[in-house]
């Protein structure tokens, strides 16, 4: 019970960190979902959100840097413990539930430095600037999951209340995160 318990603690976080950070860079949100698919801790999960804004305006380098921010979240705030966050609990949930997120990661820097960069050149200096643009967003997003850790903390609490048994899954709309006073003085919906 206990592995379930920490399981649907962990999820609930992580979920509620890509939601947080999406919001306060500017993404709409929508539902954030979640599954524990069996008692050994499996499980599957989700956090929607949708661009609003004209990509023409703000440009395709700020969506993209923004979109990895969100997804580093993740991880980040799932490393939570005591409200700061464990970098090498990150770095471990990045290899596990976090490993989805990891590869679009990867693919969103490479397009990220093509697009700031221009041309791969040398290899390992390529490799550099891809390991650099990749250090910073994540210090980025870092900093965005230690600034709202309270509120991350708060809702994810909210998140794992809802759980109800292994293999039904969890919906939490926008609407049920609004009935939080600090999500909604947060985000002022």
């Amino acid at each position: 019970m206990k592995i379930l318990k920490d399981t649907i603690a962990r999820v609930s976080r992580h979920e509620t960190g890509h939601s947080v950070a999406a919001r306060v860079l500017g993404f709409q949100t929508e539902n954030i979902t979640y599954v524990i698919t069996d008692y050994r801790g499996g499980h599957r999960g989700g956090s929607a959100i949708t661009l609003t804004q004209d990509l023409r305006e703000s440009g395709p380098v700020e969506y993209l840097r923004r979109r990895v921010k969100v997804l580093y979240a993740g991880v980040l705030a799932e490393s939570l413990t005591d409200g700061v966050i464990n970098g090498d609990l990150a770095l471990e949930y990045i290899k596990q539930g976090g490993a989805v997120d990891h590869a679009k990661v990867r693919e969103l820097i490479h397009l990220l430095r093509n697009l700031e960069l221009g041309e791969f050149g040398d290899e390992l200096e390529a490799q550099d600037q891809l390991s650099k643009l990749d250090l910073q967003l994540w210090n980025e997003a870092a900093e965005i999951v230690a600034n709202e850790s309270r509120l991350i903390v708060t809702v994810s609490k909210f998140v794992a209340s809802r759980f109800n048994d292994v293999g039904v899954e969890v919906c939490v709309t926008n609407s049920d995160l609004l009935s939080i006073a600090a999500y909604c003085d947060r985000f002022k919906a």
